[in-house]
């Protein structure tokens, strides 16, 4: 903490400026409860910490975490609000071209906009609620890893 003037300033706000490593934690459902994701998110976090040695702790099973930069996530954002249909979930393998989601006009009942996958690869997350606003992220798309 920095005083000058009388106020008080926090110097390590910001850990990248120190070259410190985060990291971050997606679960399959943001928006209401899933009992079956909130497992899968603990067993993920335990399983990540013992093989860091941060944590004794017996894994079994589960998969092998697989380090994403940000930069290789493809954002997919409404270009409309509406109601929103989502064709895909999470995890699912997607192809150049197809469509992922429907935003539908509440008023109307028309389609007034359709996103689709800009190439191959997986939902590294999905949009779980039914409403969504011009510009808001519907779905994050990671390249497949092995083609």
């Amino acid at each position: 903490m920095n005083i000058s003037g009388g106020r008080y300033h926090r110097v390590d706000d910001n850990w990248q400026v120190w070259d410190t490593k985060a990291f971050s934690l997606y679960s399959r459902s943001t928006e209401k409860i899933d009992k079956k994701g909130a497992d899968m998110a603990i067993a993920a976090v335990c399983r990540f910490l013992s093989r860091m040695n941060v944590l004794n702790y017996n894994v079994y099973g589960g998969y092998e975490s697989t380090v994403l930069l940000e930069e290789e996530l493809v954002s997919l954002r409404s270009t409309a609000s509406g109601l929103y249909i989502p064709h895909v979930k999470s995890f699912d393998s997607v192809e150049r071209g197809q469509i992922l989601a429907d935003i539908i006009d509440p008023l109307t009942g028309v389609t007034v906009a359709q996103t689709e996958a800009p190439e191959d690869g997986i939902v590294f997350f999905a949009k779980d609620s039914p409403l969504v606003m011009e510009n808001e992220t519907l779905f994050k798309i990671v390249n497949k890893l092995h083609k």
